[in-house]
């Protein structure tokens, strides 16, 4: 990855206990999940890939253990890219979704994509998404593999990585050979 690109990407390892993601899981399993699609911009439809596309649950009381925890990692990342203009800390929770769990089954992946996401803007709400929050709660799956900007990154259950959502950090998950992959994703406008 180039340096330039790489000082706006934060790893941070164990942002959650092993036992908060073993105990996420356990409540995921009890719920119904989603075939997760893309949204098309210009023609305002939504469409899956294939059959190999992952699945989706959004879930207020789940993710409410993982939202106690974001104010953290803003203000990690305020530290890391350490610039005047711009203060993540410094967003509410009205700055930032409700994490979003994914769950990638045997053959499933995420096609490479940048996260210049519309929908989750309401009307109400209003913006474009700045910084995506991806965490992982899981890691005895075999592949299933992270790639952002073409540079495979290495995860273990509880690391969170951040990284702006925009052109510049394309990223795909690769599909899963064995075992269930779960991951969460929040973005912060």
């Amino acid at each position: 990855m180039d340096e330039k690109i790489s000082n706006y990407v934060l790893k941070i390892d164990n942002f959650l206990s092993k036992e908060i993601c073993l105990n996420l899981i356990d409540n995921l399993n009890t719920k119904l999940f989603y075939r997760h699609h893309y949204n098309n911009n210009l023609t305002g439809q939504n469409t899956d890939n294939s059959i190999n596309e992952l699945d989706i649950l959004k879930d207020n009381t789940i993710s409410r253990v993982i939202d106690t925890k974001i104010p953290y990692a803003l203000k990690r990342y305020d530290m890391k890219i350490n610039v005047n203009y711009v203060k993540f800390s410094d967003r509410t929770k009205e700055y930032w979704t409700t994490p979003r769990f994914n769950r990638y089954s045997v053959g499933h992946r995420m096609d490479q994509h940048v996260d210049h996401i519309h929908t989750i803007f309401d009307g109400n709400r209003k913006g474009i998404p700045i910084l995506t929050l991806l965490g992982f709660l899981n890691d005895d799956y075999d592949g299933g593999d992270l790639y952002l900007c073409n540079q495979k990154i290495n995860t273990k259950t509880g690391d969170i990585l951040i990284f702006p959502s925009n052109f510049l950090y394309p990223h795909r998950v690769e599909p899963v050979i064995m075992g269930i992959r779960y991951s969460w994703v929040s973005w912060v406008w």
